[in-house]
């Protein structure tokens, strides 16, 4: 073997492990929560031509999603009813169309004819090739600032890195747009160099599908705008020089939309692209570090990249313009602004849902890592770093979502600070349906962050506000379970998206308490079997969220396992079917203790909880001052004034 193809073979290795790695990833983790949307969308837009399930998508990654599923044996049926209320048109208010959606999705997904694990991982296959494409054009163009020692760091920074694994593996439009993000701007640094009508041409085609694979895109329009103007695009001699390539270029990225949009489609760019707009503009619920606000924070994606970027490239992308020679230090400047410009525009972006939104700035990040690795002097500190960057990757394998490095306190801490798709997709129900079974469980009650239709879960459970189940459960687990178990998913656990509803977290109750077990990082399981305070806190959760029965059956449980519990005998008194079995359990409650003194600090966190207590005990005050006992009556006036003003 020659020196020149050690390098080729090294980085065909890496490539391969990366390639490997996401596959095993793609058979052991299930389907994430858009993948009810994105998968059907692509593939019934691919077929049909009919673009109402673009709602507020560019198309050309839908499509790319779809194409894996052609001669698959996966069918398609236009005569659903929620396929034929799907289309936006339909709607005075666009955003309704996205419960038809999702339930012919999840029809499309777990009722077709072949199994939904088959779908899932067909799609995934295209961000799967897409990201293999993604590791040569950053190995290419490390290589070609660098040298190759530079490319193939590079490639180790891209291969080992969980963000990487983690949107490669998902039907999403991420790591397809980092693709043609990363292509787009390498493609314009290739036209910059020597304008030939062959790189114009593939510069036109590189902007155009980054543009059609997801509006975010459109930053590359100022930022290679900027580089160009840097180049001597303010003069006019400059266009004149490059008229015949720029017009080959556009020609290309005219007709890529045309084909895309099939001609007469077009105009659906412009529509989606508004309603995209619209949405961002009314921003959406986002947690961070323990608290929970509806338009976004400036330094959200700073500390995504900070809690959820490997150290390593941290620290070298960061020492990048002190590292690379002087020669070379102005070649960082086209990694700089299409990473930045990306950076500063999610950032004050009111709809701050998960990093994988900034996902295009991780190619120029390891191109910048490759480039200081290799300049880092002594050597052994770049191989340091990057043997510390590959064994905190392969550390969370296959949990690659769920990643965070070691400021977080690693993927076991990152659920504190970021939830939702930094974390928790649904990815691991498959892994708590593993454990379920190993461990015996009889009964579960379940709050999962996902799309799944409650009878293909693999097991049987008593729903606690998933989000979203496309039709309600509503099994009720046994009177006395051999072995019960809560589990909740990360998401659920910080109230995210079940905090507007119930005007704070119904579930805070569980944050501090320690799991048994911990599926994939991203459910948090709890064995309740004789835990009577767990079925209490459920009681009341059911009970503050209109769901009597529910609420029922944890108190019958709470009270088998502790027949003394005040507070399950005052939530009981509430729910008894008559005024005389109300009043007769609040007694009980009371002779056991006069105060009547309940986990207030705890229990009144949320609007819905003070009305709930208020109006349960103004609601027994009247009925014992209608039976002539002032004393009772007076207790429950004072517990419900204590409700209304906690």
């Amino acid at each position: 073997m020659t020196p020149q193809q050690t390098p080729r073979l090294i980085a065909g290795l890496l490539i391969a492990l990366f390639a490997a790695r996401v596959l095993h990833q793609n058979k052991t983790t299930s389907s994430t929560y858009d993948d009810a949307y994105h998968i059907p969308a692509g593939y019934s837009m691919l077929v049909t031509g009919d673009l109402r399930m673009r709602h507020s998508k560019p198309v050309l990654s839908l499509y790319l999603l779809g194409l894996p599923l052609l001669f698959s044996g996966v069918q398609l049926s236009l005569a659903h009813p929620d396929w034929l209320k799907s289309d936006p048109k339909l709607y005075a208010n666009e955003y309704e169309s996205f419960g038809p959606m999702y339930r012919f999705g999840t029809d499309f997904l777990y009722h077709n004819a072949i199994p939904v694990e088959r779908i899932v991982f067909l799609s995934r296959l295209a961000p799967w090739l897409f990201a293999l494409l993604l590791s040569l054009l950053v190995w290419r163009l490390a290589h070609k600032l660098g040298g190759g020692e530079a490319g193939l760091y590079a490639l180790v920074f891209f291969a080992f890195c969980p963000g990487m694994l983690a949107y490669a593996g998902i039907a999403n439009q991420d790591m397809i747009a980092t693709a043609f993000y990363f292509a787009a701007a390498f493609a314009s640094m290739r036209f910059l160099e020597r304008p030939t009508a062959k790189r114009a041409a593939l510069f036109g085609a590189a902007l155009s599908c980054a543009l059609l694979a997801k509006f975010s895109s459109v930053i590359l329009l100022p930022a290679l705008g900027l580089l160009w103007l840097k180049d001597g695009a303010w003069a006019p001699s400059w266009w004149r020089q490059r008229a015949s390539p720029l017009a080959g270029a556009a020609v290309m990225a005219a007709l890529i939309v045309l084909l895309t949009y099939r001609i007469s489609g077009v105009g659906d760019y412009w529509r989606a692209f508004l309603l995209n707009n619209r949405i961002i503009a009314n921003g959406q619920s986002t947690f961070f570090a323990g608290q929970i606000y509806q338009h976004g924070l400036w330094y959200y994606f700073l500390a995504g990249v900070l809690l959820k970027t490997p150290l390593p490239l941290l620290l070298l992308a960061g020492a990048s313009p002190w590292l690379v020679k002087s020669e070379r230090t102005a070649k960082l400047l086209p990694l700089a602004l299409p990473a930045v410009l990306l950076l500063a525009a999610a950032s004050f972006s009111p709809l701050q849902t998960g990093y994988r939104y900034i996902l295009p700035i991780y190619p120029f990040l390891y191109v910048a890592a490759g480039l200081a690795a290799s300049a880092l002097k002594p050597r052994w500190a770049a191989w340091a770093l990057a043997g510390w960057y590959a064994a905190s990757s392969a550390a969370v394998h296959p949990h690659h979502l769920s990643y965070f490095n070691e400021l977080a306190g690693g993927p076991a801490g990152g659920w504190r600070y970021l939830v939702d798709s930094n974390t928790d997709w649904g990815q691991d129900l498959g892994g708590l349906r593993d454990y379920l079974k190993k461990e015996e469980v009889s009964d579960v009650v379940l709050s999962f962050f996902g799309v799944i239709p409650p009878d293909t879960a693999g097991f049987a459970f008593q729903d606690l506000y998933s989000v979203t189940l496309v039709t309600e459960a509503s099994h009720l687990n046994a009177e006395r379970p051999s072995k019960e178990v809560l589990a909740v998913s990360a998401t659920n656990l910080q109230g995210l998206y079940l905090a507007d509803a119930f005007g704070g977290n119904p579930l805070a109750w569980l944050k501090e308490r320690a799991p048994s077990a911990r599926i994939g990082h991203s459910i948090f399981v709890y064995d309740i079997t004789a835990d009577a305070r767990a079925h209490e806190w459920l009681a009341h959760s059911y009970l503050i969220g209109g769901k009597p029965a529910y609420a029922r059956r944890e108190l019958a449980r709470a009270l088998s396992l502790e027949p003394g519990s005040v507070w399950a005998l005052v939530m009981s008194s509430f729910l008894a079917p008559s005024a005389k079995e109300g009043l007769a359990l609040f007694e009980k409650a009371q002779k056991l203790d006069p105060e009547v003194r309940l986990p207030y600090d705890e229990l009144l966190r949320t609007r819905r909880s003070k009305a709930w207590y208020e109006k349960g005990f103004s609601s027994l005050s009247e009925q014992w001052s209608r039976r002539g006992r002032p004393d009772l009556a007076r207790t429950c006036t004072r517990l419900a004034r204590q409700a209304a003003s906690h």
